[in-house]
């Protein structure tokens, strides 16, 4: 069985469902990051926070970073607080460095979960990263992941994914205007915590703290009625 028809299994036993066909070639975003430009030195990133009622199981209490992808008909995030149950070894038997390592893959999106990519912090910039604020890059290049996962000095932290989250930009519009999503930017504090069970719980609680708010209003009602 090879790494990559272990993954989906695994994926598939946590009831993830890839989705049915890809929007945008793994090729294109190679190039898309490529060509992408330096951005301009902002300290966050985009994101959406899924709101409480999303009833869709593969995005269900999900946080998701958008990335700059160079393309008019399609949005890209990868999802940053769903870890797998697959190691890096068991992705990658053949290479030492990671014969020790207990880290896990993430699950990124439900597209093109055989295709890997990595966010990563670096004080280097790469010309086959998207540069997305600060000292923050995301890569989907082969050849690039296997340097910035044997974590080179000039690479902090790294975190590798399976798939993506793509969308239609009318497609995306119109979830947003479902009230499926908050759009969020003050998250980037998030990307690498070693522990993401409780992040969407943190960051629901400071964008809609509404329900908390009105269970305190019932509770102080039931409390005057006594």
């Amino acid at each position: 069985m090879s790494r990559i028809q272990l993954a989906v299994i695994i994926l598939a036993a946590i009831g993830i469902t890839p989705a049915p066909k890809r929007l945008i070639s793994e090729t294109a975003l190679q190039r898309s990051a490529q060509g992408s430009a330096k951005s301009d030195g902002e300290n966050s990133s985009s994101f959406l926070i899924a709101r409480r009622g999303l009833q869709d199981p593969r995005f269900q209490k999900t946080v998701v970073l958008m990335l700059p992808v160079v393309d008019k008909d399609v949005v890209v995030g990868v999802i940053v607080n769903k870890p797998t149950r697959i190691t890096l070894h068991v992705l990658f038997p053949k290479n030492s460095a990671f014969k020790s390592v207990t880290d896990v893959a993430y699950f990124g999106g439900p597209v093109d979960v055989k295709t890997a990519g990595v966010l990563f912090r670096s004080s280097k910039e790469f010309k086959r990263a998207f540069h997305l604020s600060g000292d923050l890059y995301v890569t989907f290049d082969p050849d690039l992941i296997g340097k910035v996962m044997k974590k080179p000095k000039e690479v902090s932290e790294a975190r590798l994914f399976l798939g993506r989250s793509q969308w239609g930009p009318d497609q995306l519009a119109n979830e947003m205007e479902r009230g499926s999503w908050f759009g969020e930017k003050e998250a980037n504090r998030v990307i690498f915590r070693p522990d993401t069970a409780n992040v969407w719980d943190e960051l629901i609680e400071e964008l809609d703290p509404g329900n908390v708010a009105q269970l305190s209003s019932l509770y102080s009602s039931s409390a005057a009625g006594i």
